[in-house]
Order: structure tokens, then sequence, then C-alpha cells
């Protein structure tokens, strides 16, 4: 099958803009931008490759960066006390692989796109705390389906 005819960094952006949007008042700092983008694209490109169109796979990609954004603003809530700021980047990096994690658990529609698949673990997190992860990301799961109409 020949690539899609689609770009994607203009892709990625999508996916930051959305993100940036779920993340509310709080503000990302161009570091985290940029390695939320390394985390991304190497499926995204696998994706076009392959044929799959950025269109048919868009709504639901951008509603889960929004929940990104939005888990992301939560974790750095909770660890700094308040409600506005810069996202913490680790922070935002852990919310980025929990919701990938999650996503594999909510139907085909989702799975079928394949775009965040190699999304790396977290730096700096144990066993334990990522198991503790992958167990939450076992609620977000039934969570993103219902968002996403599965």
């Amino acid at each position: 099958m020949p690539p899609a005819s689609w770009n994607v960094e203009d892709a990625l952006n999508q996916v930051i803009v959305a993100i940036k949007t779920g993340a509310g008042t709080f503000k990302m700092e161009a570091g985290t931008e940029t390695g939320l983008k390394k985390g991304y694209r190497d499926d995204f490109e696998e994706r076009r490759r392959a044929g799959v169109e950025w269109k048919d796979v868009e709504a639901k990609i951008l509603a889960l960066a929004l929940t990104v954004g939005a888990t992301a603003a939560l974790f750095t809530t909770i660890k700094s006390s308040s409600a506005s700021g810069t996202l913490d980047e680790n922070l935002t990096y852990t919310a980025a692989w929990l919701i990938a994690q999650s996503s594999r658990e909510c139907g085909k529609a989702v799975m079928t796109g394949g775009f965040c698949r190699r999304f790396p673990t977290p730096l700096g997190l144990t066993k334990d705390e990522v198991d503790s992860l992958l167990r939450a990301s076992g609620l977000f799961g039934p969570l993103l389906g219902l968002m996403l109409g599965r």
C-alpha cells in the first residue's frame, strides 16, 4: 500500500495544540513539546507509510490528546497545589504514556490507529510505580471508550 498523503509534522502539531487545549490554563514549555513529538513520531510515521489516512483517525486521536492535556494538568495540580502555571514535563510524559496504555483497552477503533504504541515509559519511575500506573490505565480504558463512543 502506498504511503498516505498527510504530513506527519502537521499532524503532530495538531496533537500538541489539542494537548495544550486539554491542559487549560497550564502552559507547555518548548522542551516538553519536543519530547512529546519525539515520543509519538515513529508511530505516526509508521502509520502514514502503512497508508492510514489522518482524516480517518484525526477526531479520535485529538480526543485522546485532549485527555493527555487534562491528565497532565491534573497531575501537575496535585504535585504543585496550583491550577495554573507550567505543566510538569515528566508528569506530562507520564500522562501521555498512561493514556497510550489506556487507549489499548478502549476498543478496536483506537488500537486500529496505532499512533502511540511506542510512547516511552516515563523516566525515573520505579517498577512499582509503573505497575501502579498500568493498573490505573485499566480504569482509564473504559472511560476513554465511553468518551469515544465505543
